[in-house]
């Protein structure tokens, strides 16, 4: 028995819609990808998410030995296969100080930010850069084997079905507004996790306020909005992307995130949890502040 409780189980791996119906030994997500005793050697890999991780697998895929494939396709929705955001300005979006701004914004403003901030926590890491594309050219110009890898970026797909010789994966090539499809004996899909309330927590579903794809909505302490009594709070971790921003599931603000929550179950200031010194003014409803430009044309 608890008075209060703390959901904190993880996000569960993305599996799509498209893909869904076929998830078993040669479709599977990222996540099982270690655990694949078979091997590659012969077929036609896809991975499906241009992402760290499906840069991992697709180097991996390239030259770990004994299981090469005959042909590896990287598949990803972005326009490129982009670098992570590093330095200290772009460190700036994981502190307090801009949570507490970010939740100032209007709903349209999040779903912006959460959007550009992407290469912050999504991009690739300079060192599995440098090691694939040496590995491509190696391949393309040194081992004359140019079709053994094809990279796909612009890519969204959005169907998948089967053939007589193995999947058909069907993809909007946003930038030219055509379709395209490419075969594979092999799909795995890099395309991340997703919040949700774990399945124990379904007997109180209907009493918690959630939004349209069933993630808890949280209030600034991490507390779901629950019918239950008053003196009874559940807190959610991992499912405040929307709310708190794409800090929510990084480990950069873990400590200040359960001092927060200690704060909100002791009712009182048990740790220090406000927000320091800002080196970025960054955009606020509660707090406008206008710029020098703005300040000249006011007073002439």
């Amino acid at each position: 028995r608890a008075r209060n409780l703390s959901v904190a189980t993880g996000m569960k791996p993305n599996k799509p819609d498209w893909a869904a119906p076929h998830i078993g030994p040669t479709c599977f997500h990222a996540s099982d990808y270690l655990h694949r005793a078979a091997s590659f050697s012969g077929k036609r890999v896809s991975v499906i998410g241009g992402g760290q991780t499906g840069a991992e697998i697709v180097l991996d895929l390239l030259t770990a030995p004994g299981r090469e494939p005959a042909q590896v396709s990287w598949i990803s929705n972005l326009p490129r296969f982009s670098p992570l955001e590093e330095g200290g300005f772009v460190d700036q979006v994981f502190t307090p100080g801009y949570v507490s701004t970010y939740q100032t914004l209007p709903q349209l403003g999040k779903r912006s930010e959460i959007a550009g901030q992407k290469l912050a926590s999504d991009g690739l890491t300079p060192a599995t850069i440098d090691a694939l594309y040496e590995e491509i050219y190696r391949r393309k110009h040194l081992a004359k084997a140019p079709d053994t890898v094809a990279l796909l970026p612009g890519r969204n797909v959005f169907a998948l079905d089967r053939d007589a010789v193995g999947y058909r994966i069907h993809t909007d090539m946003t930038a030219c507004q055509a379709t395209e499809a490419i075969g594979a004996d092999v799909i795995i899909l890099a395309i991340g996790a997703k919040p949700s309330l774990p399945e124990f927590m379904a007997p109180l579903s209907d009493r918690i306020d959630c939004d349209p794809s069933g993630v808890p909505n949280l209030s600034k302490d991490y507390r779901m909005t629950f019918d239950g009594p008053a003196g009874n709070s559940i807190f959610g971790l991992n499912m405040g992307l929307a709310s708190h921003g794409i800090v929510d599931p990084q480990m950069s603000l873990m400590a200040w995130r359960a001092g927060v929550i200690i704060n909100a179950l002791a009712g009182s200031q048990v740790f220090n949890v406000e927000p320091g010194a800002d080196i970025i003014n960054w955009p606020r409803l509660d707090h406008p502040v206008a710029t020098s430009l703005e300040h000249a044309a006011a007073t002439g």
